[in-house]
């Protein structure tokens, strides 16, 4: 429920959302990012797994489209900062929300 106020008026109003929520193993950001801006055109949030990004990398997934805020964490930033990168990067998930999403919402 969502309530307006301007002067003396109260408008109370309802708003629903059907919300299209999918999830994707990128096996690796370089491998499936190809496919993310299509996932994007067809969903309101994403939850990835695995895209193997450092740290210092993370922001590649928030750039991947201009409607979509990305939330995103990486087992690899441990040894980010540890030297030189060595062996296959592991692991990591993130979430990539629609902005046009209401901030406040109410799952019945």
């Amino acid at each position: 429920m969502y309530l307006c106020m301007s002067g003396a008026h109260v408008l109370c109003c309802f708003f629903y959302y059907d919300v299209l929520i999918t999830t994707y193993n990128l096996h690796g950001f370089n491998q499936g990012k190809v496919f993310l801006p299509t996932l994007c055109g067809m969903n309101d949030v994403i939850l990835i797994q695995e895209h193997w990004l450092y740290g210092d990398e993370l922001h590649l997934i928030g750039k991947m489209h201009t409607d979509f805020v990305a939330i995103c964490t990486s087992v690899m930033a441990e040894s980010s900062g540890n030297g030189p990168r060595r062996g296959r990067p592991w692991g990591g998930v993130g979430i990539m929300v629609r902005k046009s999403l209401p901030s406040c919402n109410t799952i019945a």
